[in-house]
This record gives structure tokens, sequence and C-alpha cells, in this order.
């Protein structure tokens, strides 16, 4: 075999290979769960099956900072306001912030949210168990709030108000598709936990 031929024997190989992880990363749901994106497992296995309570579209808007009754620090998991309509159809006023326009909630936190305007009696603080305690130990560290805090009335995302439908995973690594099916594979034959390397 000439040189040249085995050039392009390996690059054909390579290609194909690359070809077929692509295909298997396009077929792949893109995860719209946390759990799911963390533990790079399928939606199709593991998301929803049923669409989501309709939520009232008043009940997720936010209200400014002088006004709340509650205000809430959180993550991904609070940007769609969903669970914070259940605060509003009880009565409340809610106002919502996130950790990454924040930080951290330094030893100022109470009194830069007071000079803020916030009147209310109440604060929540929602964070994904794996980085509440880095948050919790980095806040502890700081001694001033670093920027004034932002609340916007509408939700960061908008609450899916339907099971999501196909659609080609464009967007994801090259990798994705391969380690999703070696992650499902693993659960499926596994009878209790999974720990994945």
């Amino acid at each position: 075999m000439t040189p040249a031929r085995s050039w392009l024997s390996f690059f054909l190989v390579g290609f194909l290979v690359i070809v077929a992880m692509l295909i298997v990363t396009l077929f792949t749901p893109a995860p719209y769960g946390d759990l799911t994106r963390i533990g790079r497992l399928s939606d199709a296995d593991f998301g929803w099956r049923a669409p989501p309570p309709v939520v009232d579209k008043a009940a997720v808007q936010g209200v400014p900072l002088a006004e709340a009754d509650v205000v809430v620090v959180g993550d991904s998991f609070s940007m769609t306001h969903r669970w914070q309509s259940k605060l509003v159809q009880q009565g409340y006023k809610v106002s919502t912030m996130y950790w990454g326009q924040i930080g951290w909630l330094c030893e100022d936190f109470t009194p830069w949210i007071r000079k803020a305007g916030f009147k209310g009696q109440l604060i929540v603080v929602e964070s994904v168990e794996r980085l509440l305690g880095e948050r919790l130990d980095k806040g502890a560290q700081c001694k001033a709030m670093p920027r004034e805090p932002q609340v916007k009335a509408k939700p960061f995302l908008e609450p899916l108000e339907l099971v999501p439908a196909f659609a080609l995973n464009w967007e994801a690594k090259l990798t994705t598709g391969v380690i999703t099916w070696a992650n499902m594979q693993k659960v499926r034959k596994s009878a209790g936990d999974t720990i994945y390397a």
C-alpha cells in the first residue's frame, strides 16, 4: 500500500467515525431538564410524558423590589418563574434575581437588599445542590455585594406549555450523542444507582 493510499484510508476511517458521531448527536434529544443535562441522560427516556400544568401568564410576572413580599435568589430552576407562580397565586408579590446576576450572598446582603427597596419579610435562596456549598462558602468570604440588584418582571425563560417536540440537536458538542448513548446503556443495565466515570 502506497503512503498516499494509507493516508487516504486513515482519513476516510476518521471521516466516517466523525460522521457517525454527528448523526448520533443530531438525533439525541436536546436536554431540557437540569438532571438529564448534568447526567448526560436521554430526555427520550427521562423527559416529560405529559404536558406540564398550565400556568397563568399573570402569575409568572415579577414585581419591582420595592413592591415585593418575597425575593427569590435562584438558578435555572427559577428562571421560568413556574414555582414562584404558586406564591403569586397565594397573594404574594415576588421578585426574582439570579445567581449569575448577583454573584454571591455577601456579608452585607440584607442591608444591600433593603437599600435597594425590599420591604418584605422572606428571601428564598434556591440553588442546585451541587453548587450550594461553593455558593455559601464564597458568600461567607466576601464582605460587600459587588453590584446593584437587577430584577426583571418577565421570566428569563418562558415556561414550556407543551412537551418539547423532536428537533435535531444542532447545538450539542460532537461527542454528546455517544456519551448520552453510553450513559443510557449503563442505566438500562443497572438495577440501582449508576455512577458515571
